[in-house]
């Protein structure tokens, strides 16, 4: 997804489109699982703040795809 288009969706509160999201697992919360994954494989990120969220999305190298 487009994190931008996202953020754009946060910001004018569209809850219809993100519970959509959150119930296709197309957005979700970070969990202690995510962050030791991301670490481990030293992740890097697109972020965008859209208060009080901070939207992530992994930037994923060709190397990694």
């Amino acid at each position: 997804m487009d994190l931008v288009a996202v953020a754009v969706r946060f910001a004018q509160d569209d809850k219809a489109a993100i519970e959509a999201w959150l119930r296709e697992n197309k957005v979700d919360r970070a969990s202690t699982e995510d962050a030791v994954t991301w670490q481990g494989r030293q992740s890097a990120f697109w972020a965008v703040v859209v208060a009080p969220w901070v939207l992530v999305q992994e930037i994923v190298s060709q190397q990694n795809a």
